[in-house]
């Protein structure tokens, strides 16, 4: 994905669980990345906000592209993160 070398992903090494991959309802291929910062009030560089970013997997020859990046949906958010699929 040519967009994470010049504009990474928000999210910490140090998360617990920083990142997590949830596809598009109703699409077969937008996927969401929900990222998160190691600490409340933690800065390095990236804010400390819950964001999620969205992927289409049918760009860039099959490759995949970031077309949405770090847009903040919680400004307050901790090192944990997790999805849960609807029944």
């Amino acid at each position: 994905m040519p967009a994470c070398v010049a504009t990474p992903l928000n999210g910490d090494p140090s998360s617990t669980q920083s990142g997590v991959v949830v596809p598009k309802p109703g699409s077969s291929t937008l996927y969401y990345v929900f990222t998160t910062p190691a600490e409340v009030g933690a800065w390095s560089g990236n804010p400390p906000t819950m964001c999620y970013s969205v992927v289409d997997i049918s760009l860039n020859a099959g490759n995949g592209d970031l077309i949405s990046i770090n847009t903040p949906i919680l400004d307050s958010s901790t090192e944990k993160n997790c999805s849960r699929r609807k029944l």
